[in-house]
């Protein structure tokens, strides 16, 4: 006769089994679909979602089967369901609330496909357009900026980097660029790069002298606060 293995190992190799499933749909959504068709090709969405289609599957079939296995062995689930902290109670549990976690995959693929394929691209349209607007870019013949190097020439532009902030790993780095297009009036700009974001974007002189003052006292202020700072103390209190 078959000895059935312990129902511990059951639900330990079901736990181990599974670990990784759920943050394979962390973050999945209609937006991240298109993130990816704007980023790759146009498969890329549809390839995705069938590679987690298969995760799914394969989390149906092992919970159903871990199902099944514990219908059979009703007195031990049952002391297992009335126990506080034994490995085998925690391990139980585990698996419980995998079957919550993979009923919440299931829905969040099935909302993200729908909503991505009844729905139009943002990111695709604003590449287009940018495309578009590029084509009839007239190319820079007569630099008007100095010590321009003229990388961006032949999109119609010149175009020089005055200053930058950096921020921890890249993220929202404030940039200071000065921008000449062909037949358009100098620009300067203040601008955050993780969004796009402008502070300030000016043909005026006086108006670009007016933010650098802002900044002057922003800058104060900070150095004021670092003064409070320390006279506040850097060790955290009790």
């Amino acid at each position: 006769m078959k000895t059935r293995p312990p129902l511990y190992a059951l639900l330990t190799d079901y736990n181990t089994a599974v670990a990784d499933y759920p943050v394979r749909f962390e973050g999945l959504n209609g937006d991240h679909l298109r993130r990816l068709e704007a980023n790759g090709d146009c498969d890329s969405p549809s390839q995705h979602v069938e590679a987690l289609l298969k995760v799914l599957d394969d989390w149906k079939t092992r919970l159903a089967m871990l199902n099944t296995e514990l219908a059979t062995r009703e007195a031990e689930v049952n002391r297992l369901a009335g126990a506080l902290s034994s490995p085998a109670a925690l391990a139980y549990r585990t698996a419980l609330h995998s079957e919550d976690i993979y009923r919440q995959a299931r829905e969040a693929t099935h909302a993200a496909w729908v909503d991505w394929s009844f729905s139009s691209n943002p990111l695709l349209i604003a590449e287009a357009a940018d495309r578009a607007a590029r084509e009839q870019y007239v190319p820079v013949t007569d630099c008007r900026l100095q010590s321009c190097d003229g990388s961006w020439h032949d999109e119609g532009l010149c175009g020089m980097e005055l200053a930058e902030i950096k921020t921890p790993e890249d993220c929202g780095d404030l940039c200071l660029t000065v921008n000449v297009s062909t037949n358009a009036p100098a620009e300067l700009k203040v601008w955050e790069d993780s969004h796009g974001a402008d502070l300030m974007c000016t043909s005026d002189p006086a108006a670009a002298e007016a933010m650098a003052a802002k900044f002057e006292a922003f800058a104060d202020a900070i150095r004021r606060g670092a003064r409070m700072l320390d006279a506040a103390g850097t060790e955290a209190t009790r």
